[in-house]
């Protein structure tokens, strides 16, 4: 198995410090946490009566089907579900450029099995899978990446649960991506590896919780058709982030909260502009937390963040951030869901150290007879480069179906269009792209 030799590559000191300090405080709060009598009460009896229960309502996508669900291989405390999704695609612009498209197909085949705990209380869960496309006529775009990661819950008592896992995928940018992605000869590849911790306590109406995440990223190098390399290693990353948060509940319906939010980015090496790109961001969101009827449920934050650079040529970027995510069941067959977020994420440009970035989606499902699910979607995003002059609007739409035909095949089709506006001096090609697919998927 390759591993790229820079992904083991040592964290630096301070930034190791950095990332102990998160996890020993969202470690100490579980430990503290987690100091409190034991009851005999079992976990659905303790969930049936939190204030925090949103579940008047399950969405299509969300709702059970036993009839339709795999059952898996028992052995033991434990189920295996080993399964195998294999799709057919057309895309006609397979390289996102505004002219002279190039029109090819794809196969992907992705390979998976999990593996779960069955207990009563506690879990344990883990994963592992591969992707593979193939591209018909471009060979050099067929990529094969992987996954696996494993997580687990302790309900430490009725009003305590801790939550950790940690994973590791290696994969590829697609050519929608912004930054070389479009002109490099082969797609760019990363590796990223995830490890968080978090804990939760309920005292009547209230609740408090805390979680740390430890999230890095390296990137191989690319290379130009006249075999120029294109430099990655500015983009290689470690994020250490740790927030908290506090929710009362009003009633059995409503809650409030107020959630802050602490992240470290630490770029590996400086890029050849000499421009430091590490920074700090602090998040505060208070908002509403509902189920106001049999019809609405979601959940609304609003608040502030600041961003400071370690360069000193770079001023604080701040603003109006929030995230939300709304729900209404039109009827029981059909669920409406709108979600959006704004805040900063690191940028994928050499002359940009991050972007403000807005999101807003908005997706419709619908269930027939128990085994179709019908699906429209629809996204807007929009990143706002900060200090270059560029801004990206990407308007992605899709229309899908999912067939249920026995506990262990499905057929699955979707049609989905994407495209890219770029404005400014330093704005990347436009493009659009449209693609169909086809799917089976088997589950064991």
């Amino acid at each position: 198995m390759y591993v790229e030799s820079k992904a083991n590559r040592d964290v630096p000191f301070c930034q190791t410090a950095r990332v102990f300090r998160a996890v020993g405080v969202v470690g100490f709060a579980a430990l503290t946490f987690s100091q409190v009598p034991s009851y005999a009460q079992t976990p659905t009896e303790a969930q049936a009566q939190s204030a925090f229960n949103r579940d008047r309502n399950i969405s299509v996508q969300d709702r059970p089907r036993p009839e339709y669900e795999s059952q898996g291989l028992r052995r033991g405390a434990f189920i295996w579900r080993p399964s195998l999704n294999s799709y057919l695609a057309y895309s006609d612009n397979v390289f996102a450029v505004d002219q002279d498209e190039e029109a090819d197909g794809v196969l992907t085949l992705q390979p998976t099995i999990r593996v779960a705990s069955d207990w009563n209380t506690n879990r344990i869960d883990a994963f592992a899978n591969i992707l593979h496309q193939e591209y018909f006529e471009n060979s050099g775009e067929s990529t094969t990446g992987y996954a696996l990661g494993a997580s687990g819950q302790l309900d430490a008592s009725r009003a305590v649960r801790i939550d950790a896992g940690a994973d590791y995928r290696r994969a590829f940018e697609g050519r929608t991506a912004i930054g070389a992605s479009q002109i490099s000869v082969d797609p760019i590849e990363y590796g990223q590896t995830n490890v968080f911790l978090g804990v939760a306590r309920e005292f009547g109406r209230s609740r408090l919780s805390a979680d740390g995440k430890f999230l890095t990223t390296n990137y191989k190098d690319a290379a130009l058709p006249d075999g120029t390399e294109i430099d990655q290693d500015f983009r290689d990353q470690t994020q250490a982030s740790i927030a908290a948060r506090a929710d009362y509940a009003f009633s059995p319906e409503t809650a409030f909260f107020a959630r802050v939010a602490y992240v470290d980015v630490n770029h590996d090496q400086l890029p050849i502009t000499g421009q430091d790109r590490n920074r700090q961001t602090i998040n505060g969101r208070v908002g509403v937390d509902f189920e106001l009827s049999r019809l609405v449920r979601g959940q609304v934050g609003l608040g502030y963040f600041t961003t400071d650079f370690v360069a000193s040529e770079l001023d604080t970027v701040d603003g109006f951030g929030f995230d939300a995510e709304l729900e209404w069941f039109a009827t029981p067959l059909i669920t409406v869901t709108t979600s959006g977020e704004r805040g900063t994420r690191s940028s994928e440009l050499l002359i940009s150290p991050a972007t403000i970035q807005t999101r807003i989606g908005l997706r419709a499902d619908y269930e027939y007879r128990r085994n179709v699910i019908l699906s429209a979607g629809y996204d807007f995003i929009d990143d706002d480069y900060n200090f270059a002059d560029r801004s990206d609007k990407r308007n992605d739409f899709y229309l899908a179906g999912l067939v249920l035909l026995n506990p262990n095949v499905g057929l699955e089709a979707r049609i989905a269009r994407r495209s890219l506006d770029s404005k400014g001096a330093l704005a990347q090609s436009d493009f659009d792209e449209t693609r169909l697919l086809l799917g089976l998927r088997w589950q064991l």
